[in-house]
């Protein structure tokens, strides 16, 4: 199979599984008015760790698409690739509707401290953890060290619980690892 093929798939299984995602968010928002009928400014703000990922960006997508949330879009490196494709995003977003999309780099997942500012007001949280390793943006192991992914994952799952319990309004959390 071709290179582009296998992406090819594994972005539509990406979407599909994002959509169960969404919908169960939707779901638990029992009570709450129809978002169609709420500004912008009223929308409950979700944030998605790792967007600049294949998988955090395709969620990134479906939530704004769906423009029922505001969407805070949390990533590490600035000026990589992935952050053109975002900041791309953002600014399709931002000529079709104004303050449905944030970005906010320089998010470090091992800091409770820069997770519990991202997370700051959201309402909900898709948080992302990996294995992976990277350095300026360039991803190192791709989660081969086992042993020392294990602790790279717990240093992030440390990290954000501390930065949960201290956000109140954060009421739903999604973890994908």
């Amino acid at each position: 199979m071709k290179r582009d093929d296998a992406v090819a798939l594994a972005q539509q299984a990406i979407l599909r599984s994002n959509r169960r995602l969404i919908d169960a968010v939707e779901q638990r928002r029992v009570g709450q008015a129809s978002s169609t009928s709420l500004p912008v400014s009223a929308l409950p703000i979700i944030a998605v760790t790792s967007a600049t990922g294949w998988e955090c960006y395709a969620i990134v997508e479906e939530l704004v698409q769906s423009r029922r949330f505001r969407v805070r879009a949390l990533y590490r490196t600035p000026g990589t690739q992935a952050a053109a494709r975002l900041e791309a995003l953002f600014a399709k977003t931002e000529a079709e509707q104004p303050g449905l999309l944030t970005l906010q780099s320089g998010v470090d997942l091992n800091s409770a401290e820069t997770l519990e500012r991202a997370f700051d007001g959201c309402a909900g949280v898709v948080l992302y953890n990996t294995a992976n390793t990277s350095s300026a943006g360039r991803i190192s192991n791709h989660g081969r060290d086992a042993v020392g992914g294990r602790a790279v994952v717990m240093r992030q799952v440390m990290a954000a619980l501390e930065a949960l319990r201290a956000t109140p309004s954060v009421q739903q959390v999604i973890t994908l690892i």
